[in-house]
């Protein structure tokens, strides 16, 4: 059997961008057996789907294919074990690609065995393995016969009793006293992973100096075992908090002289918090008190998303998997770096068996809902959902495919990332690194015969060009479009590069939405909203509705006091007709297009904002606040 490297690699590439989708493994070595076929390759691939079909582990049958070295093994059986075979998965192709994990055809450069021992061996304590274990495997990526002594012999007296900093100690010619000191202050703090990233980096600088404590914040700081709790316990109690609170998003900002602010997205709106409980019986932490202590927190949370903890220049972006009370969530972190340090945005993601999708749980109703779901059930053509980032077109977009989703339909899904995963529907997560676009996704996907197709966003004319070639033969295409309003959707489409007749003849219809607070049930009131500031459409609008009960936001515990809780969504369903493909192959502008809708029967955002103020669900306020760069009749 002769293997190549790059056969290998494309294995990996494959096998982790659909553990990142949340595929099951079978599901995806079928998958990774037609990216290897002709190839030595594919017969190790079948041999894994076989021992798999007999109810084998990943790693059993790994181990049984005689085709996987032990780094890459033992490290699958971590990620089995622990639950994050995607992210371990991910480590093991990281470490393959930079060349200092060991992988078939590929010949390990010659000295640069202390860069990849440490890299090596931060990869496998970071992925959960025993210390021995990982020692003993971290010393396969080692070609030096006297340093791979001096490895095994710091394996023999940690199992002798030795900590891991003394077992170093006894071997300076392969491990100076920087590099022992820096394993102290980490086996100390309880950061070893961390420093031994740090460890690699500096020598691959060459300047151990960079080691010291006194010279280095980061090592420093995490010699002092007693305020690493206080950062692991502060960044664990954040995390509980923004779940428990439903927030969508954790903002971590450093701000001039070491200090920090914490805020979450609750309901669409950034609120800060300043102290957190920690729990038992320690006191609440002031977040914007202690020197340092936001900056840590960032750093721990790189720490858990996987993130070179060394890299402070450049944006990162990494995944945290947390289970809170029973429930599995998602963390999604992008690490920037900004003027005063590393800013810290978490996206949470609840896992897609604790979500109930549905066109009504949404906001729908009345004739959208009628319009969303006519055009669901379309045989063929382009259904757009347009809105800007946060504006849950993906919530509409999945509950238009829980609809759509029975044995007798077959739906593809490229999208970026996989949100949530869905029985009977094959979905694709894009990575560009290895070539996976939207459009070379939406290509081989057409060759899958499928029913329906959910393209998570066009994001350029190739990618446009392409799902209007899947509408006009003979498929339903769901995506997405960052625009304003329903009819800013089709000239978008035109302003791509997109020939008019071809939109015409293609879009069966545009949803726009957006996200508004609903009024807390709780302490709601009446009230009488300032109708003059709405647009003359908007009071006339009003003046129909003879049944209005408007209502104000108060503020009571159960709300945080904040006089609303929960969001629900407002929309405007452009269903397209003869007048408006007219209109579109005429070269009409936007406002034409959107009157002509208009009186099609398309009832604006704001109508259906107003609608819900009106029915005391949310206030006037919030929906002016919602649509405040587009109330427009």
């Amino acid at each position: 059997m002769n293997i190549t490297h790059e056969q290998y690699l494309t294995f990996w590439r494959t096998l982790v961008t659909g553990l990142d989708a949340g595929r099951p493994i079978p599901d995806v070595l079928a998958t990774t057996r037609s990216t290897v076929a002709k190839t030595d390759m594919e017969a190790v691939v079948q041999s894994l789907l076989d021992a798999m079909k007999q109810g084998r582990t990943l790693t059993e049958a790994m181990r049984d294919s005689n085709a996987f070295p032990a780094q890459a093994i033992e490290m699958v059986l971590a990620g089995e074990s622990g639950g994050t075979l995607d992210l371990i998965a991910r480590r093991y192709l990281e470490g393959v690609q930079c060349k200092f994990l060991v992988a078939p055809g590929l010949d390990l450069p010659p000295g640069q065995d202390p860069v990849r021992f440490w890299r090596a061996l931060e990869a496998m304590v970071a992925s959960g393995m025993p210390l021995l274990a990982s020692l003993r495997l971290a010393g396969e990526s080692v070609a030096d016969p006297a340093f791979a002594a001096a490895v095994a012999g710091v394996g023999e007296r940690i199992q002798k009793g030795s900590d891991l900093a003394g077992a170093f100690r006894a071997f300076p010619d392969a491990f100076p006293p920087p590099v022992c000191d820096a394993v102290a202050a980490g086996e100390r703090a309880g950061e070893l992973d961390v420093v031994l990233a740090r460890i690699a980096a500096v020598i691959e600088s060459g300047d151990l100096a960079k080691l010291s404590a006194d010279e280095d914040p980061v090592v420093a700081k995490l010699q002092q075992a007693k305020d690493q709790p206080l950062v692991q316990r502060a960044t664990n109690a954040i995390l509980f908090e923004a779940i428990q609170r439903k927030a969508s998003d954790i903002h971590v900002d450093l701000t001039e002289g070491g200090g920090g602010i914490v805020r979450l997205r609750m309901d669409g709106v950034l609120r800060p918090i300043e102290r957190i409980a920690l729990g038992g019986d320690a006191p609440e932490v002031d977040l914007t008190s202690p020197p340092d202590l936001v900056r840590g927190i960032v750093e721990r949370i790189k720490q858990m998303a996987g993130m070179n903890t060394e890299e402070r220049r450049l944006p990162q972006d990494g995944r945290i998997l947390l289970k809170v009370n029973g429930q599995e969530v998602d963390v999604r972190v992008s690490i920037v770096p900004a003027l005063f340090g590393e800013r810290a945005v978490l996206r949470i993601l609840v896992r897609r068996e604790r979500i109930e999708f549905g066109l009504e749980r949404i906001g729908l109703g009345g004739e959208d809902l009628q319009r969303v779901r006519e055009l669901t059930h379309r045989p063929t053509g382009i259904v757009i959902v347009t809105g800007p980032v946060g504006s849950g077109k993906t919530t509409l977009l999945y509950s238009m495919l829980q609809e759509l989703n029975t044995p007798e339909v077959c739906i593809l899904t490229v999208e970026d990332p996989v949100e949530y995963a869905f029985e009977r529907i094959a979905q694709i997560q894009v990575n560009p690194a290895a070539g996976l676009t939207f459009a070379r996704a939406i290509r081989s996907m057409l060759r899958q015969d499928p029913d329906v197709i959910m393209v998570g966003e066009v994001r350029d004319g190739e990618t446009a060009q392409i799902s209007i070639h899947a509408a006009l033969t003979g498929h339903l295409v769901l995506t997405t479009l960052h625009t304003n309003t329903a009819s800013d959707a089709l000239r978008r489409l035109l302003d791509i590069g997109i020939e008019p007749y071809l939109v015409a003849s293609s879009v069966a219809g545009v949803v726009g939405q957006r996200l508004i607070r609903v009024l807390c049930p709780d302490c709601k009131r009446p009230a009488s909203p300032d109708l003059a500031l709405l647009p003359p459409d908007g009071r006339a609008y009003l003046a129909e509705r003879t049944d209005a009960a408007f209502c104000g936001p108060v503020g009571c515990e159960r709300c945080q006091n904040t006089g609303y809780r929960g969001r629900t969504a407002i929309h405007e369903t452009l269903v397209m007709t003869p007048a408006l493909q007219h209109a579109i192959v005429e070269g009409a502008d936007n406002d034409t297009l959107r009157r002509i809708a208009r009186e099609g029967g398309m009832k604006t955002m704001l109508e259906s904002g107003l609608d819900k103020a009106a029915s005391g669900v949310t206030s006037v306020d919030e929906v002016l606040r919602v649509l405040a760069g587009v109330m427009t009749g």
